[in-house]
């Protein structure tokens, strides 16, 4: 009966993995044996905030879930009540909610058309719904919305997203959340695609709730300075991590210098979440494997040193 409740568990599983994903074929259960959570630093998945997906996600074992804001703001009220109930069901925390600017806001908040009024009505949904999902961070990663236009100058443009980032942070502190500022690819935005930009941002703006995150493949890809997360501290919230260029799941130390990046969060003593943000056509195979892979990873962030 043992074996039978096993079987069937592990068919329900891989069915939801393939229809939720749409693997292009079947995919053999992974033989991948997966380390129990590593305290301090739990796993999760970046996900398109898609009911169906919730289940996943729970399924292969991932601690929490960061969430694609584009897919929670402008739902109607009772499709967003699903959602938000669909999570507590299956007892999934939701960390952090990225992209809180979607394009569909059409909120541009630096350059000679900014909205003072719209960006505050923005501000008033997004930790509205975001106070509803029991969010812990706002993930400012809306490179769209910050564009400097062309001739604008830059340090006017600076400084207006930092009023906006200013605002946004005094606001979330009354509903208990952080908002962290993402340094992004120069194919996504011109300003703040840095380690050293986000740091000067989090600095300007000055407030104990506006603190800073990255994503691995990012950095990566910019071939930014990893030295310069010495700077970062204990700013450094969260992190996304995925396999660069292509940005597909981690799950082998020989696919990227992963090695140098976890040295200097050992070496900044970072507590914080791994998150996959990342694409796959194997879902079922390839999930376990990266969250063996970043726990293994996550382990020597927790060993203590003074041990022999």
């Amino acid at each position: 009966m043992n074996l039978l409740k096993r079987f069937l568990g592990v068919a329900s599983f891989l069915g939801a993995a393939v229809l939720s994903h749409a693997a292009s074929e079947t995919v053999p259960l992974s033989a991948t044996i997966v380390p129990p959570p590593v305290p301090g630093h739990p796993i999760g998945w970046c996900i398109r905030a898609k009911p169906e997906v919730f289940a996943d996600a729970k399924s292969a074992g991932f601690e929490y879930v960061e969430l694609a804001m584009q897919d929670v703001l402008f739902l109607s009220d009772p499709d967003f009540q699903k959602l938000a109930a669909r999570l507590q069901e299956l007892q999934l925390a939701a960390l952090s909610g990225y992209n809180p600017i979607p394009k569909d806001a059409n909120l541009l908040l630096v350059g000679p058309q900014t909205d003072r009024v719209r960006e505050d009505k923005h501000i008033q949904l997004l930790l509205a719904r975001a106070s509803a999902l029991k969010l812990r961070y706002i993930i400012l990663n809306s490179g769209g919305a910050w564009r400097v236009p062309d001739n604008f100058p830059r340090e006017q443009a600076f400084a207006q997203l930092a009023n906006f980032c200013g605002r946004l942070a005094d606001a979330a502190d009354h509903a208990g959340l952080t908002v962290l500022i993402e340094p992004l690819r120069s194919s996504d935005t011109n300003l703040i695609t840095t380690i050293a930009e986000a740091l000067k941002l989090v600095e300007t703006v000055n407030r104990p709730n506006f603190q800073m995150m990255v994503d691995y493949s990012f950095l990566r890809i910019q071939k930014d300075n990893l030295d310069d997360l010495l700077k970062v501290g204990p700013h450094l919230r969260d992190i996304h991590i995925s396999n660069p260029p292509a940005r597909t799941y981690p799950m082998d130390a020989s696919e990227s210098d992963y090695a140098s990046f976890f040295r200097i969060l050992k070496q900044i003593d970072y507590h914080g979440g791994l998150s996959v943000h990342a694409g796959t056509k194997s879902f079922a195979t390839e999930a376990p494997r990266a969250i063996a892979f970043l726990r293994k990873m996550a382990g020597g962030l927790a060993a203590d040193p003074t041990r022999p």
